[in-house]
């Protein structure tokens, strides 16, 4: 994978479970210094029905070490709202 490589997903929830492993690694091999930016740059390689739900979200409010965490908190939920935004 190129360096600038930063995990994506569309809202399906089949490949949830790999988007959010893949998004573990991608965290990992950052430096310490750019963590804080994780949360913000999946932000902004999110598209489709994944990008509707999270629209929405203050980056402040994930701009921080712990910001990906942060995401992931509220991505217990993201499969569920995905099959209601997508088959409603």
């Amino acid at each position: 994978m190129p360096d600038d490589y930063v995990p994506t997903w569309n809202g399906d929830p089949a490949s949830f479970e790999s988007f959010v492993t893949a998004c573990e690694w991608y965290a990992t091999g950052l430096k310490d210094q750019e963590r804080k930016l994780a949360a913000s740059r999946i932000w902004q390689r999110l598209t489709g029905a994944a990008k509707s739900v999270v629209k929405h979200l203050n980056p402040s409010d994930f701009d921080s070490p712990a910001g990906l965490n942060k995401l992931w908190a509220l991505a217990s939920c993201w499969p569920r709202a995905f099959l209601i935004l997508l088959f409603s």
